[in-house]
């Protein structure tokens, strides 16, 4: 079982993630058409944090990955587990 960290995400999976992050208006949705790959991305970040790194190669880039992870988390959509969307995409 990976340990569902975003820095493992393929590139494609990453950017997906980070757009659902943006507009979160869209998780619905991804979760009624069953779009579970980006979900599992999204999924990784909230449970995971902004990379560390982040912040000393982007901070601004970094602070606002870190203000949408906790709007996410806020929200209520750390309920979204990463093993079980995992086990969706297997």
């Amino acid at each position: 079982m990976p340990r569902h960290n975003p820095t493992e995400l393929s590139r494609d999976d990453e950017l997906d993630a980070l757009d659902l992050l943006a507009n979160q208006h869209k998780i619905g949705e991804y979760l009624a058409d069953k779009r579970w790959r980006p979900l599992y991305g999204l999924a990784c970040f909230i449970h995971s944090d902004a990379p560390v790194s982040l912040a000393v190669t982007d901070p601004a880039k970094y602070r606002a990955l870190r203000r949408q992870i906790t709007d996410a988390r806020i929200a209520g959509w750390l309920q979204l587990n990463p093993e079980s969307l995992f086990r969706l995409l297997h």
